[in-house]
């Protein structure tokens, strides 16, 4: 399971769970209207633990079509 929480489509924060096995944290910046930067922290909950005490990782993100008031089009589906 995923949530992500934009501000003014500039900054971003979100967490995953992934079912008995762990957790994660995310913070993100969109650097442009096309590209975005950030960070996100694993914790392993499972058994794996015992040899992984987290991960770190840097996202970069290509933004489609995501502009601050854009609205869906109502006959794409």
């Amino acid at each position: 399971m995923n949530a992500k929480f934009q501000y003014l489509d500039l900054v971003w924060m979100g967490g995953s769970y992934r079912y008995k096995d762990g957790y994660a944290g995310m913070l993100g910046l969109n650097i442009s209207d096309a590209v975005n930067l950030g960070y996100a922290y694993d914790v392993t909950t499972s058994g794996l633990k015992t040899v992984s005490k987290g991960t770190h990782r840097l996202l970069i993100g290509f933004i489609l079509g995501n502009k601050y008031n854009d609205r869906c089009p109502e006959k794409l589906w």
